[in-house]
């Protein structure tokens, strides 16, 4: 699934850079990805949160090390983002257990 996800990504990508050959090939490739993708076999709410956790306490970090040896700010940015939105998600699944 995740082949598919950055397919589809890089096909918006390409729509805004006005590559519209290349759009459609990225997004035919998203598709085959698509089709290809098996269900996650353990998928759950405990699962997502602790994924979440382990990007937060592991993954983050280390992409925040790594980006921050050789200044990037593409690549610092991404990270901010990213991390922003993951612990939103945290956030938003905690104010709804709690509500529960």
């Amino acid at each position: 699934m995740e082949m598919s996800i950055i397919c589809s990504n890089l096909a918006r990508g390409c729509e805004k850079q006005y590559m519209p050959r290349q759009a459609e090939d990225f997004r035919t490739l998203a598709d085959f990805f698509r089709s290809k993708a098996e269900p996650a076999k353990e998928a759950g709410t405990d699962r997502l949160l602790a994924l979440i956790e382990h990007d937060l306490t592991v993954g983050y970090p280390y992409g925040n090390a790594v980006a921050g040896e050789k200044p990037d700010r593409g690549a610092l940015r991404c990270q901010v983002w990213s991390e922003k939105v993951t612990r939103m998600l945290l956030r938003l699944h905690l104010l709804r257990a709690s509500k529960l």
